[in-house]
């Protein structure tokens, strides 16, 4: 009977470390997939976190509870393109910004809501750049069509 007990807190003890060990894997990996940038965009100072892989690009913001208001998301793509984002794992509603090679804004999708999956948005001018921001963002900050995004620490992105 005590063997048995034995056996058995072992093996809760190895599950426990099983899942310990894959929530600490997880995040590690999120943090070696991102690094992050400063950018003024409109009036605003953002600090944009950086997708640096592809699976950093697919997952984006997806299984995030919530961001920080002055926090945003950027994708960096190495040819001009009109790029698909859509709104898969997404816990809250965000604004989506394309923008061309010069870094001004080509088009603006304000408060995208988690419920538009599994459709997905695009820029019909092609975009260099797309940063995901909180819901509200665009307005807030008087962000138009042709506003211009300052970007420092931007590494070179390969596909």
């Amino acid at each position: 009977m005590r063997s048995h007990k034995v056996f058995l807190l072992a093996a809760i003890l190895a599950i426990a470390l099983g899942i310990a060990t894959g929530v600490f894997l997880s995040i590690s990996r999120t943090a070696q997939e991102e690094s992050e940038a400063a950018a003024t965009f409109g009036d605003a100072r953002l600090a944009l976190l950086i997708a640096t892989t592809t699976a950093a690009r697919e997952r984006g913001l997806g299984m995030r509870d919530s961001l920080p208001s002055d926090t945003g998301m950027i994708f960096i793509f190495t040819k001009d393109g009109t790029y698909d984002f859509w709104m898969k794992d997404m816990r809250f509603p965000i604004d989506i910004f394309w923008l061309n090679s010069d870094r001004n804004v080509v088009h603006i999708e304000r408060y995208v809501s988690t419920s538009t999956y599994p459709a997905a948005l695009h820029s019909q001018a092609p975009a260099r750049y797309v940063i995901e921001t909180n819901a509200g963002f665009a307005d807030e900050h008087h962000i138009l069509l042709g506003t211009p995004l300052e970007l420092k620490n931007i590494p070179t992105i390969a596909e």
